[in-house]
């Protein structure tokens, strides 16, 4: 069993055009999941893999051991190209095998624990239910029984029934997460049988501060994480 480090980086962006290579304390968002990746080597043995049709990434001379770096085929790099199938064709290129670990870093997550990640690796692999561990945030305000849908004919109605329960203050909703997206760890054979990133049961982490939880996808995301990197103790 070895442990694989996955990060997508593709050109293509919708939202914020480019946003992988968007810089946030002055290092681009792909750059910072390559430090993470290396600081979590630090506490654990691993490879890193790295796919991308990015022209400046693969003319780049990267001093980094044990790196790879697959030249993403243009199928992959699509407007509705999938995440999981960007991980199963590295995990099928480079041969990985069943019992091997893989965890997906997101560069669009500026702000990683990594001592939380090597924790919940060795919770994974000393553990025979959970097939793969999820990073959460909390949506606080943003709970899904305040939320509304509009109808065809513009009424806005509830987007779940939730009876006569008081929605009005928080204290009486019940705790809900959202996926952070920071990261996805997963024995390989698991993925590969059910096509998933997080193949269940799950097991969910829930992020100890707030920068850990910015996700970028637009500009004011890359303000609000360019503020937090003057503050932050997380890289």
């Amino acid at each position: 069993m070895s442990i694989k480090v996955i990060i997508p980086v593709k050109n293509l962006s919708i939202g914020l055009p480019g946003k992988n290579l968007k810089k946030v304390g002055g290092i681009p968002l792909y750059e910072r999941s390559l430090q993470h990746s290396i600081k979590l080597r630090s506490l654990i043995p691993l490879e890193i893999y790295l796919s991308t049709d990015s022209p400046e990434i693969l003319n780049k001379d990267f001093k980094i051991e044990g790196l790879n770096i697959l030249h993403r085929d243009k199928s992959l790099c699509q407007p509705n190209s999938l995440t999981i199938d960007v991980v199963l064709d590295i995990i099928k290129t480079y041969k990985f095998k069943e019992d091997d670990i893989a965890i997906l870093f997101q560069p669009t997550t500026p702000f990683r624990d990594i001592e939380l990640v090597w924790e919940n690796i060795e919770f994974l692999k000393s553990n025979s239910y959970f097939k793969s561990i999820i990073s959460l945030s909390n949506v606080g305000n943003n709970h899904p029984f305040k939320m509304k849908r509009i109808t065809n004919n513009s009424e806005a109605v509830d987007y779940i029934d939730v009876g006569n329960l008081n929605t009005t203050l928080r204290q009486f909703l019940p705790e809900t997460y959202i996926l952070s997206g920071s990261f996805y760890i997963s024995r390989v054979k698991d993925i590969l049988h059910t096509q998933n990133l997080s193949p269940k049961p799950i097991a969910g982490v829930i992020h100890k501060t707030f920068e850990e939880t910015i996700n970028i996808d637009s500009e004011p995301d890359l303000v609000l994480a360019n503020h937090y990197s003057e503050k932050t103790k997380l890289i």
